[in-house]
């Protein structure tokens, strides 16, 4: 007998091993094994038993088995080869992060009793929307504004399918899962667990444990959560699917969350159910094709402020400070008023604009309208295309033709602000953590980046007035999702305005008749994602197309310039690239491009870079469906 066995190494091949007599009854597909590999023993996994082997070389004997059971689910296989064919990656090291080193044998289990100290209770409407949900068959959105019940509908769903089998929650970070299973863990009678990647490997060791031997229980996690091992699945669900942390291109291997999701519940005959206000709009494209099925809430009327004020600015310093005179008007009012007021300053893509000396207007690039930045060699050049740019430039908006450099970020503003408004308590935030809390009877001014936003909505942090000093900061990304990301955003916090009376909103931007902020201002996602769909479809961008991006990197940039060049001639202009568009940071060792190719499959890129003859000091990395461009 032989064993097909793979290895955790880059190497994308399986090797044939002769199964030794002893063993022969001891041994499974996706069983660990010893083997010879090289001048060592190195651990390996089975993925195949057969009477023959199409090897002509003399082949090996494994020497040990180290698994008595499968560790893993029996989507184990299917689910590796989903995650090789969609995002790439070596076959061994795919399995190799679906079974954890850690793993090594049964441990207890570990959803103890706790008693349940609320009972989860919906309106009528709730309640139906409910039963529509319980009832569907397939994937299905729950697409509602803030404040209206999704989550409460949720967890009653929740209680029910624990009792059937296990329940896994994903949530876009761990702050957000540790809110969450906090919440839940009120209404649940036993322990509900939490996976992430902070977590010790002797807690991970028992979960994983326990999920693998069917225990019934509720889990709530980050993005890795959805590779735990399932074997009895009744309810998989995605709180705020539209985050772009769901998806993982940093490490390997590559997926995105709500890609495994659908896959595994399919696979798992498991109820499927995404959670969002804002929905990303390679979701609303699925709902569209009739792949998933929506269910949506109307927008609770019956909170304070259902509808807060949203003001659109030119982001040009006033006559009275360097804020907008509309910012500094609505900030002494809310000081007047011993208000709570964010400042929102999202500071850290860290390159240099180069801004009109009169209006303060960036100069963009002729070729795609990006924004022009400094990259780290002093250049200018595009963010989106990456074209370099002369330093003569005329201002669109007055004719000027003097341009400097531009640096903001929040330690100036928080300089500036404590100048301005001597009375306020004002905090400059930069930890993402729990804890923040208004100071009473004073105003309170907390400057902080989005990713702070973001926790105190997750906190439901009360504030009257939310100020982005500069959207543009968000809307100057490379990323071509960077419209939606922000739209996304300010939806986000507008719901941190619903318990004050005079909440409201100021949005500092050049660009101030951009669908994003009518939308905002008028409060419809739909209105914003419908346009941005029309404007996605007109420029053949994801979902319309498929994006791929290959990363050049190498100490000598010759030598990514002339991998660059190679790989233009070897497509013939057969297919749409951007680029080269050069990124990371001054502290980088290596220098990077990357080039997008628009609907060119993985295997045909890899088919041509097998092809293709490049420098060795250049080393490639393929990222589908990308959502990182900095």
């Amino acid at each position: 007998m032989y064993a097909s066995v793979v290895f955790d190494i880059a190497l994308d091949r399986e090797f044939d091993y002769i199964v030794p007599l002893a063993l022969e009854g001891a041994i499974a597909p996706g069983f660990r094994v010893k083997a010879p590999f090289g001048y060592r023993l190195a651990t390996g996994i089975v993925t195949e038993l057969k009477q023959i082997s199409s090897f002509k070389a003399d082949l090996k004997e494994i020497k040990q088995v180290l698994d008595n059971e499968p560790q893993y689910g029996k989507d184990l296989f299917s689910l590796a080869s989903y995650i090789k064919q969609t995002w790439g990656g070596s076959y061994g090291q795919i399995l190799f992060s679906l079974i954890p080193f850690f793993v090594k044998k049964q441990h207890d289990v570990i959803f103890r009793e706790i008693p349940a100290v609320k009972q989860i209770e919906l309106n009528k409407i709730q309640h139906n929307v409910f039963d529509d949900l319980k009832n569907s068959v397939g994937p299905s959105l729950l697409f509602a504004p803030p404040k209206t019940g999704k989550k409460s509908i949720l967890i009653k769903l929740t209680l029910e399918a624990a009792q059937k089998g296990q329940v896994l929650i994903m949530l876009p970070d761990i702050l957000s899962a540790q809110v969450f299973a906090a919440n839940l863990q009120q209404y649940y009678d036993k322990q509900v667990l939490l996976w992430h990647s902070k977590l010790l490997d002797s807690v991970k060791k028992q979960l994983f444990s326990s999920l693998l031997h069917g225990k019934n229980g509720i889990v709530v996690g980050t993005r890795s959560a959805v590779l735990l091992p399932l074997s009895c699945p009744s309810l998989i669900a995605v709180v705020n699917e539209e985050s772009a942390d769901f998806k993982q291109e940093e490490n390997r291997p590559f997926y995105h969350a709500r890609g495994i999701a659908l896959f595994r519940a399919e696979e798992l005959n498991a109820k499927l159910i995404f959670l969002s206000q804002t929905p990303s709009l390679e979701m609303l494209e699925l709902v569209s094709k009739g792949e998933i099925k929506s269910f949506t809430l109307s927008q609770n009327q019956n909170l304070v402020n259902p509808f807060p004020l949203v003001s659109v600015t030119d982001k040009k310093a006033g006559k009275k400070s360097f804020l907008p005179d509309i910012t500094f008007d609505e900030i002494t009012k809310s000081v007047k008023n011993k208000e709570t007021v964010l400042l929102i300053l999202n500071n850290k893509g860290g390159k240099p604009l180069y801004s009109c000396l009169n209006c303060g207007l960036a100069a963009v690039c002729g070729k795609c309208d990006g924004t022009l930045v400094f990259d780290e060699s002093g250049a200018l050049a595009c963010v989106k295309c990456g074209k370099e740019a002369s330093f003569e430039q005329k201002c669109s908006k007055c004719n000027n033709v003097i341009f400097k450099p531009k640096i903001s970020g929040n330690q100036k503003v928080y300089g500036e602000i404590k100048k301005l408004f001597p009375l306020a308590n004002t905090v400059k935030q930069e930890k993402v953590e729990i804890g923040l809390t208004p100071v009473k009877d004073k105003a309170n001014i907390i400057i902080g980046t989005s990713a702070v936003l973001k926790m105190l909505s997750e906190q439901n942090f009360p504030a009257d007035l939310i100020v982005f000093l500069d959207a543009d900061m968000e809307l100057n990304s490379p990323d071509f999702r960077a419209g939606e990301h922000l739209a996304q955003l300010l939806f986000g916090a507008k719901q941190m305005l619903f318990g004050s009376k005079n909440g409201r909103m100021v949005i500092a931007s050049e660009k101030a008749e951009t669908a994003i902020f009518n939308a905002a201002v008028h409060g419809d996602y739909g209105e914003f994602a419908q346009n941005e769909l029309e404007f996605r479809e007109a420029f053949n961008f994801p979902p319309y197309a498929t994006l791929t991006k290959l990363v050049l990197s190498s100490k000598n940039i010759e030598d990514i310039n002339q991998s660059v060049k190679f790989v233009k001639e070897a497509c013939q202009n057969k297919v749409e690239i951007l680029g080269p568009i050069r990124f990371g940071k001054k502290t980088d060792s290596l220098k990077k491009e990357y080039l997008l190719f628009k609907n060119f499959t993985l295997t045909s890129l890899q088919d041509l870079l097998a092809a293709v003859k490049l420098p060795k000091t250049v080393k490639i990395k393929i990222a589908v469906d990308p959502y990182t461009f900095f």
